[in-house]
């Protein structure tokens, strides 16, 4: 019995672990991959209708979403081709807009019914199954309007469709895998609950349980209404736990358990066990641009977060001033705000004052210069036909800038929780996980810049000395 406690011990502090490191890393990093896709397919969107490929969804801004939906994927006339997609690639843009802002990306929210409506979200419009004949009616009809594009558009928007499949293929691979990860690790959890929540009962008796396996199959049925609701008994798991515990192969079982448990190494550090390749610096500037999504997501949320701040009664006098401001043509008071913001390195508060809307107009307009390189548009024609030095100056200066705006914001999500009224502060958006999200775009980004620096004077260092470098 000894032995059986101590395993279930060691097993509960290892899933405590995975379960975190679910939370902190890979989680995050499926939310990066919708993100990208969310992107991408915001400006294919914009592409299709500017080509007439696909027609606008007059209903888009009617839409409301307070849930995961499984996407219409239902046959439809070839001559409806252009009205169905454009509704259906609508209500995909917008379902990817509402994971990415605010579904939580935690394993506690990754139910068995959860995980089902990702699946077949992601079979919405599926990206792995673009040239293949097997795929859903949307997937196909998409399938055939990018290639006719491929056949007859220029070699800009080639290029452009091209890239978009690309990342959305690659990121949709990435989802199902960690959804893979989520639904293996949920087993593990259910087999957790069984040993933490069933065993620890009062009622359930530990010694006539494991003097048998007949014995703990029939202790943890007796007990498992009463402790486990309505979840599904699941014989194999439970079979799995009575194996660990007590079966023949027991020592088996309880290793290929601890195997399961055991945490991976992220894309990241996989990365590194490959031989580093030398990459462009257009290719970190458009990394860079990957957080394009997340400042879209932090600017919606402080402006709404403004907005409870200051927000005022709708009583007859404050209508009645707007009103004449907006007879006589009087421009509202601008919104400045004192915020209390801290060096990140040196812990230094110093008061900034913000002046809301334009703090807010300059936040869109690095979101559409990100969004103009990462969609091949005029500022990446202009990057990719600068010297290396224009554009290392640019992706220096564009992350100093990130930098400070993260401190700001970061500084503004303490302020806004201080500063909205309490009877509204349950209502103020919380801002730290895309603030983690953006940091560690700028932090990865930093670090690639660095090593593309390091990669460069070394080269510059052996040509003075004579040696090539060429491969």
């Amino acid at each position: 019995m000894q032995e059986i406690k101590e395993f279930s011990v060691k097993f509960q502090e290892m899933l405590s672990e995975k379960q975190q490191w679910f939370n902190s890393e890979r989680l995050p990093e499926m939310l990066e991959q919708y993100r990208l896709i969310h992107i991408c397919v915001k400006n294919l969107y914009a592409f299709l209708i500017k080509k007439s490929l696909v027609m606008e969804d007059p209903y888009a801004r009617d839409r409301r979403i307070h849930d995961i939906a499984v996407p219409d994927t239902s046959p439809f006339a070839e001559n409806e081709t252009a009205m169905i997609i454009g509704k259906r690639l609508s209500e995909y843009e917008a379902m990817l807009d509402y994971i990415c802002v605010y579904f939580r990306f935690s394993i506690d929210s990754f139910n068995a019914a959860v995980i089902k409506k990702f699946i077949a979200f992601n079979d919405g419009f599926n990206w792995l199954k673009l040239n293949s004949s097997d795929g859903n009616a949307s997937t196909k009809a998409l399938a055939k309007i990018l290639l006719d594009v491929r056949n007859s558009a220029d070699g800009v928007s080639v290029n452009m469709v091209g890239d978009i499949t690309s990342k959305c293929t690659a990121a949709q691979e990435s989802i199902n895998m960690i959804l893979n990860e989520i639904v293996s690790f949920q087993k593990e959890l259910y087999k957790g609950r069984l040993r933490k929540d069933v065993f620890n009962h009062p009622e359930f008796n530990s010694e006539k349980a494991f003097s048998s396996v007949e014995n703990e199959l029939a202790e943890i049925k007796r007990i498992y209404p009463k402790v486990m609701g309505k979840t599904p008994f699941y014989t194999n798991l439970v079979s799995e736990v009575i194996n660990e515990d007590q079966g023949d192969s027991r020592e088996k079982f309880r290793q290929a358990a601890f195997a399961r448990l055991q945490i991976k190494s992220s894309g990241k550090e996989r990365k590194r066990e490959v031989k580093k390749e030398t990459v462009s610096l257009i290719s970190i500037v458009q990394a860079l641009c990957t957080i394009q999504p997340i400042l879209e997501v932090l600017r919606v949320k402080i402006a709404e977060n403004f907005s409870l701040m200051y927000n005022r009664k709708k009583t007859f006098l404050n209508q009645l001033a707007a009103s004449l401001r907006k007879a006589f043509g009087i421009k509202e008071k601008e919104k400045i705000c004192s915020v209390p913001v801290s060096d990140l390195k040196t812990g230094a508060v110093s008061v900034r004052k913000i002046n809301v809307n334009s703090f807010l107009t300059e936040i869109a307009a690095r979101e559409r210069l990100y969004m103009s390189i990462q969609s091949h548009g005029v500022e990446f024609k202009k990057l990719e036909s600068a010297p290396d030095e224009t554009v290392l100056a640019f992706l220096s200066r564009q992350i100093s800038e990130l930098q400070t705006l993260y401190t700001t914001i970061n500084s503004l999500d303490d302020f806004f929780k201080k500063s909205v009224a309490a009877e509204n502060r349950n209502r103020v958006k919380g801002l730290k996980i895309d603030l983690t999200s953006m940091r560690n775009i700028i932090i990865s980004t930093n670090k690639k810049r660095g090593e593309y620096i390091s990669e460069k004077e070394e080269a510059e260092q052996l040509k003075k000395l004579g040696i090539s470098t060429d491969k």
